[in-house]
């Protein structure tokens, strides 16, 4: 059973293709980032605190309570009505992902984007 007051983002690392189309079935193990660079990546989120999860491909999950997230990325989270995360800065803009300036400079250059998933836009209270 998950813990109440957690909160996951997903963590996507740098050099994932930008076209769609480029990854195939011929060359997918080409474009997947090496183990010891995923590997580095989630050590470093561990020792922010953060709970981090075997991933695919350019991405892998990490969570920690919110408190975790706001402090280490110098956000506000809130949840969204429809149970999304609202990131926003310490002026209260809405931002799109998470901050990586926050992050240690060792592993900025190592990530494209920590997100929230949206949550899906079906199941139960979905419907009107």
């Amino acid at each position: 059973m998950p813990e109440p007051n957690l909160v996951a983002a997903l963590v996507i690392l740098a050099g994932a293709p930008t076209d769609p189309m480029a990854a195939t079935a011929r060359n997918i193990d080409a474009l997947r980032p090496a183990a010891e660079v995923v590997e580095r990546a989630r050590r470093a989120f561990e020792a922010l605190g953060f709970r981090s999860h075997p991933g695919a491909g350019h991405a892998f999950s990490i969570e920690a309570d919110a408190v975790r997230f706001e402090a280490t990325f110098n956000v506000r989270l809130t949840t969204r009505d429809d149970g999304g995360m609202r990131v926003a800065s310490p002026s209260g803009q809405t931002l799109s992902s998470l901050p990586l300036d926050a992050l240690p400079p060792s592993l900025r250059p190592q990530l494209d984007a920590v997100v929230f998933s949206e949550p899906p836009a079906f199941g139960p209270g979905q419907l009107p």
